[in-house]
């Protein structure tokens, strides 16, 4: 839920930077691409998912829920 909480007080509390981020499609797209790939992939690697694992999953599906509410029209 941390996710969520950070990502919607960005959007309310400094939408330029939002819009900023929501812009870069083909970078939201492929940390989305590359959070894919590490759950198919890397989630073997206790130690490497337990360390660098967890930033990459919250930077995935951030960019997952601002593709879904930007581009889902």
């Amino acid at each position: 839920m941390l996710i969520g909480e950070i990502l919607s007080a960005v959007y309310w509390m400094k939408p330029a930077i939002y819009q900023q981020i929501a812009k870069r499609k083909w970078l939201l797209i492929g940390s989305v691409v590359l959070l894919c790939a590490w759950l198919v992939l890397a989630t073997k690697h206790i130690a490497l998912d337990e360390s660098i694992g967890y930033t990459i999953q919250a930077l995935g599906f951030a960019a997952l829920i601002v593709l879904v509410l930007e581009y889902s029209g």
